[in-house]
């Protein structure tokens, strides 16, 4: 009986505790948070060096219809028409991958393959012709204008390699791409950590996000063709596909340059800032005249329309938006569209190419798009809004309910004993009660025994028995 008492006991107490740990401490919480965590053998490690995520580029191209016509005076304007999407499927790995404890960084390169989609396209790029602006030769008029053609240096491209901080408690971003922690080209100085123009630190590039986000968050997208960083702000929250997911927009203004605001100072190369809307990228771009906008010019300077038939801007088309899912920092649906742009300065001396004269001319536009999050990542932020927290609490409920039953247990085998039998409290405190029983049955015996008479009166009752005989 003590035995069995001692287990229930220690039973009961070991499930109370178990139940209390679950309630207060939340280990799915921190499971979670080092599964997510960017450092060897955990989960989210091995979904950035292979990420599965499905990223589309969809490229849109401007064909030029009347460029004859215009250049002649025929037509006033130039007539524009857009032919795409062509699909392109990306596919990334980060390679060379280096722990740098000292600091709690990883460097590594990553690497980028393009691969045609058919079944996505309009048709097949290799054979469909379109008419647009010779970048190399229209750059190379306008460098004329300034400089001798034949002294231009152009510098070898290099492999860019990232470096990520790592183990930060909301994840990680982009510390350092070739070890700069800003663009050089954009006059960073590191002395000073630079502007928020030329920075590269802090950045991010589209495939994962910080966790646990919330709406006063601003991340920054950073990929080498962008030639910068690009701000994205919290807009809504939204139930996408039954999940939780914070959607983030990129602003009207992001690519507006002003020489007397010190975020975006630093692109007015030579004290000469783009027009409103238009992203000056040539720096990247081996000095070729080249720029970025949302597609269709939209936000930007309204006399950049002017010259042109075919464009329409479109908010629900051509607005670049981040679904993400607020826990995990991982894409749920993305849209991020921008337009490529030939920049066109003074060509007064070209006769031909003067209709052309400070112009933007549009040569393409580009969504990156993501559509859906791979099966396990799925079934990961499903059980982390649903499945998990209530299996956690079914299990702490059970221990805790599972505890008590097991203390009372213990309590009853302590206390009370089924009917027919009696307990060791009740067994104790009747043992004097008998003792006291058995010795009124022992007078209740002499009393019916006959007395014992003195000696005298013995005799004297013989002597009458015979007399009598």
């Amino acid at each position: 009986m003590g035995v069995q008492l001692l287990r229930c006991a220690a039973l009961g107490m070991t499930l109370l505790f178990f139940g209390a740990v679950i309630l207060l401490t939340d280990p799915v919480k921190l499971i979670v948070e080092w599964q997510i965590s960017l450092t060897p053998g955990t989960l989210l490690y091995k979904l950035w060096l292979h990420p599965p995520l499905e990223v589309f580029i969809m490229v849109y191209m401007f064909n030029y219809t009347n460029v004859d016509a215009f250049i002649d005076g025929t037509d006033a304007k130039m007539k524009i028409t857009e032919v795409g999407p062509y699909v392109y499927r990306e596919v990334l790995t980060n390679n060379n991958v280096t722990l740098n404890e000292a600091n709690n960084t990883i460097s590594y390169t990553p690497r980028r393959i393009y691969e045609f989609v058919p079944e996505r396209s309009v048709g097949d790029p290799k054979v469909d012709r379109i008419r647009a602006p010779n970048i190399p030769y229209m750059g190379l008029f306008r460098e004329g204008n300034e400089t001798n053609v034949f002294n231009m240096n152009l510098p070898e491209p290099k492999d860019a390699q990232g470096n990520r901080q790592a183990g930060t408690p909301r994840g990680y971003s982009i510390n350092s791409i070739n070890g700069e922690q800003g663009f050089s080209r954009w006059e960073y100085d590191a002395s000073t950590n630079g502007t928020m123009c030329n920075r590269i630190w802090g950045s991010h590039d589209a495939t994962l996000f910080p966790r646990d986000m919330n709406a006063q968050d601003t991340f920054y997208i950073y990929r080498r063709t962008f030639c910068r960083r690009l701000p994205m702000k919290f807009n809504r929250t939204l139930d996408f596909k039954g999940l939780d997911a914070f959607e983030f927009v990129m602003e009207p203004h992001i690519f507006d340059s002003e020489l007397h605001n010190d975020n975006t100072s630093c692109f007015c190369k030579n004290n000469q800032c783009l027009k409103k809307g238009v992203g000056n990228v040539s720096p990247c771009y081996y000095n070729m005249p080249l720029a970025i906008t949302y597609p269709h010019f939209m936000h930007a300077d309204p006399s950049l329309l002017q010259p042109f038939e075919g464009l329409s801007p479109n908010i629900s088309r051509h607005t670049s938006t981040f679904m993400l899912q607020p826990q995990l920092g991982v894409p749920l649906h993305v849209h991020m569209r921008l337009q490529a742009n030939q920049v066109v300065g003074n060509i007064k001396f070209n006769r031909l190419m003067e209709p052309f004269e400070n112009l933007v001319l549009p040569l393409l536009w580009v969504d990156l798009t993501i559509d859906n999050l791979p099966l396990s990542l799925q079934w990961l932020s499903r059980g982390l809004k649903t499945g998990f927290p209530l299996l956690q609490s079914a299990l702490a409920l059970l221990m805790l309910l599972g505890g008590l039953y097991q203390l009372s247990a213990a309590l009853l085998l302590c206390f009370w004993s089924p009917p027919g039998g009696k307990s060791k409290t009740e067994l104790a405190s009747e043992k004097p009660t008998a003792n006291v029983l058995a010795g009124l049955s022992l007078v209740a015996a002499l009393h019916k025994a006959e007395p014992t008479l003195p000696e005298e009166q013995q005799l004297l009752a013989a002597h009458q028995k015979k007399s009598l005989v």
